[in-house]
């Protein structure tokens, strides 16, 4: 039902994010990604109702995923429809979002639909496995991955430059994408019917203040 909330929460700004009046017109979206590999259904079509069916689509597939029907068809539709809006706009992406990617491609390597599933209800699960606890690679890697996040995390936050004060500067650093998105915008034509290059910089700038309040309140303790 993760998906399912993740559409929900995305379904508010489909204009502003995801359509050609928004924030991030197709075109600019291929001038951004000039240099890298691209691959989004979203761009078939800039317009309100294309992107609406679009997460009617991602909807269905996550509700199927959920009640077990075509466990592993579904897992992978829902797979590539989210890698497919996420690559649609990069710029509103956090790391909660490469994590979610990331779990339901390694749920596929998972028996998803053997238990509670519409699936093992019916003959597309064949016969109740023998064995109660399942431990292959995929198992494996679906807990590494988790794992690796807190290592990691706790790894990135030792040292002199997290016990003397310096943690502050590290938090609040403009990342390459960032800075990169700015200067794109200032640069490019002016994208929208109502709007100018500057007025969008002004909304992506102040999304940037307000993610740095936001950082500033919870990890400056």
């Amino acid at each position: 039902m993760m998906l399912v909330i993740d559409l929900v929460c995305r379904s508010g700004d489909i204009i502003a994010h995801y359509c050609d009046d928004g924030m991030l017109p197709r075109k600019n979206l291929l001038e951004f990604s000039a240099k890298s590999w691209y691959v989004s259904l979203h761009l078939i079509s800039g317009q309100p109702i294309v992107q609406t069916v679009l997460f009617l689509m991602a909807a269905g597939f996550a509700v199927l995923l959920a009640i077990g029907y075509r466990t592993w068809l579904m897992t992978f539709l829902s797979w590539g429809i989210l890698l497919s809006l996420h690559a649609r706009n990069p710029l509103i992406l956090n790391d909660g979002d490469a994590v979610l990617r990331m779990l339901l491609f390694w749920s596929l390597f998972l028996p998803l639909g053997a238990r509670w599933s519409s699936d093992s209800c019916s003959a597309i699960a064949g016969r109740e496995p023998e064995k109660q606890n399942v431990a292959t690679v995929g198992t494996f890697c679906y807990a590494s991955q988790i794992s690796v996040i807190y290592l990691f995390a706790g790894l990135l936050k030792t040292g002199d430059s997290w016990s003397i004060g310096k943690r502050w500067n590290l938090l609040h650093k403009d990342t390459p994408l960032e800075i990169e998105t700015i200067q794109l915008i200032y640069m490019s034509e002016p994208t929208r019917r109502d709007g100018s290059a500057g007025e969008i910089s002004q909304k992506i700038l102040w999304r940037h203040w307000f993610h740095e309040k936001f950082r500033s309140r919870f990890y400056s303790g």
